[in-house]
């Protein structure tokens, strides 16, 4: 991959998620999330810690592996975590496999909905740029 993406790029993107500020986004969209749930672009597993026991299983996709590596020391001790190599592009996962997908980036939206046959809902019905929580599967409304 190179110098700068293997050793720059993930430092400054987690230097940029751990700004203060992006907490009340990571709480509101991860307080939503249930079952067994796909983050897509995990990064360096800073939401990791916001997940509670409604939870059970988290699923981080990310292609980037050293952001990955990065994500696997931010373990959360109760929920066991997949880490996935892989572009939102081609989500590896069976259909209705997930019951809620966080993301932190809204065009990540119309790549899920491309792939999968039902549609994500924000619950909180927010557009803002932030954090979501999406509910699958729903009836297809986008």
């Amino acid at each position: 991959m190179g110098f700068y993406n293997d050793a720059i790029l993930p430092k400054l993107c987690d230097f940029a998620m751990r700004k203060k500020n992006l907490v009340p986004y990571r709480e509101r969209a991860i307080r939503a999330a249930r079952g067994r749930v796909l983050e897509i672009g995990l990064g360096s597993g800073r939401n990791l810690p916001f997940y509670g026991p409604s939870v059970k299983q988290v699923v981080g996709l990310k292609p980037a592996p050293k952001l990955l590596e990065m994500a696997s020391r931010a373990r959360h001790e109760d929920i066991p975590i997949e880490f996935v190599q892989a572009s939102a592009e081609a989500i590896p996962l069976d259909d209705r496999s997930i019951d809620t997908v966080v993301t932190a980036q809204h065009r990540f939206r119309n790549i899920f909905l491309a792939r999968k046959p039902y549609a994500c809902e924000d619950p909180s019905g927010s557009s803002e740029l932030g954090w979501a929580a999406l509910k699958v599967p729903l009836k297809l409304t986008c």
